[in-house]
């Protein structure tokens, strides 16, 4: 078994685990084999070397969707580990400042 930690950066880390860890729930039911220990923004990832480098490349699509869109929801992440286009993708405007609870935007007037 091998062993490697990925850094979760330029996202925030409420968007990318999600509230209860919901989202990386769904991260560690799609990768049974692996085990998945988070810790802040470093996930130590323990498992076949194949099977984590597959995880890495799903990790590093998630980032790259929340980075581009600011926010993802559980279907977003499951359409993603799936390797299908995401739907119902978030509009994203310049004026968003951030998202507040339960998703709402704050923008700047």
């Amino acid at each position: 078994m091998s062993e490697i930690v990925i850094d979760i950066e330029g996202v925030s880390l409420v968007d990318f685990f999600g509230i209860n860890n919901s989202k990386f729930n769904v991260l560690k039911q799609s990768f049974p084999k692996l085990k998945l220990i988070p810790r802040g923004n470093k996930i130590k990832v323990i498992g076949n070397m194949n099977d984590m480098e597959l995880f890495r490349e799903k990790v590093d699509l998630i980032t790259d969707f929340l980075q581009r869109y600011g926010s993802a929801s559980a279907q977003h992440i499951e359409e993603i580990l799936a390797g299908l286009e995401p739907t119902n993708v978030p509009k994203r405007s310049s004026d968003i400042i951030l998202y507040g609870p339960h998703g709402n935007l704050i923008k700047a007037k």
